[in-house]
């Protein structure tokens, strides 16, 4: 498809830039991050071509969460801010809601509270603003769902558990109403959930918690769910060995062994 466009952009040009982010969703799910950036910067140049300020957006907004998973906060806010920089006149109300998820993260993993729930507060606006045009294809994943666990993974960068809780067991309850199907999203916030809970030092819940996400990842083959169940276990290291402790570090190295 690279051939044909490069040949001919007026063919196939805004779909070969966002089939380009997708495959860039993919390679960072895999934790490919090299892919990843080399795609994601594909669909960065292909909407600067064909002037879709909305795909460029929104693919500079995924090399930024791909900075915050890399633990490079400062990379991430600069082009999380580039990404939100662009006129709101031209982007569409769920993508400017994916925008401002992608620069609270940013600030979260930078500790700015004060930004961070500003950003989400732009995020919400936007979201309330949506159904009033045609959305494209790579934001309509943005619903209530996503934007209730975006607010938890916020509060839990920022160590604020209690509303990372809220947020998230908001999240997984609207998950098994609406979209029970989606099991990858749900062992995302489970993980996310159980780190909660060990933070708050309530461990049985954490490892019961982490537990159920460790049964559904097993339907599941990304690479990225499973660094964050083994990020769970590492933490563990702190809390001793209390029965469920040692429970679910049994049940874990059985799952890594297949």
């Amino acid at each position: 498809m690279a051939v044909n466009v490069h040949k001919e952009p007026a063919d196939g040009l805004l779909a070969f830039g966002q089939l380009n982010q997708m495959a860039g969703w993919l390679a960072l799910d895999a934790n490919d991050h090299a892919a990843a950036r080399t795609y994601f910067m594909e669909a960065v140049q292909v909407g600067r071509e064909a002037a879709d300020p909305g795909l460029t957006a929104s693919a500079m907004a995924y090399m930024s969460l791909q900075e915050t998973y890399k633990g490079n906060p400062a990379s991430a806010l600069s082009l999380a801010q580039e990404a939100w920089g662009t006129d709101s006149r031209q982007l569409t109300a769920l993508t400017r809601t994916m925008l401002g998820t992608r620069l609270a993260r940013a600030y979260a993993c930078l500790g700015d509270e004060k930004f961070c729930v500003k950003a989400l507060s732009a995020a919400r606006s936007g979201f309330e603003q949506a159904g009033g045009s045609e959305e494209p294809h790579y934001v309509t994943y943005v619903d209530a769902i996503e934007l209730a666990a975006q607010e938890g993974a916020c509060f839990l960068d920022l160590g604020k558990t209690k509303k990372a809780l809220t947020s998230l067991t908001s999240a997984i309850g609207l998950l098994s109403i609406q979209a029970p199907n989606r099991v990858r999203d749900r062992v995302h916030y489970l993980s996310r959930l159980a780190k909660c809970y060990l933070l708050d030092g309530e461990v049985e819940e954490a490892c019961r918690t982490a537990s159920h996400a460790l049964d559904f990842s097993r339907t599941i083959g990304s690479a990225r769910i499973a660094e964050r169940i083994d990020e769970f276990a590492k933490m563990l290291d702190h809390y001793g060995d209390a029965r469920s402790v040692i429970d679910f570090r049994e049940e874990y190295r059985m799952c890594i062994r297949g």
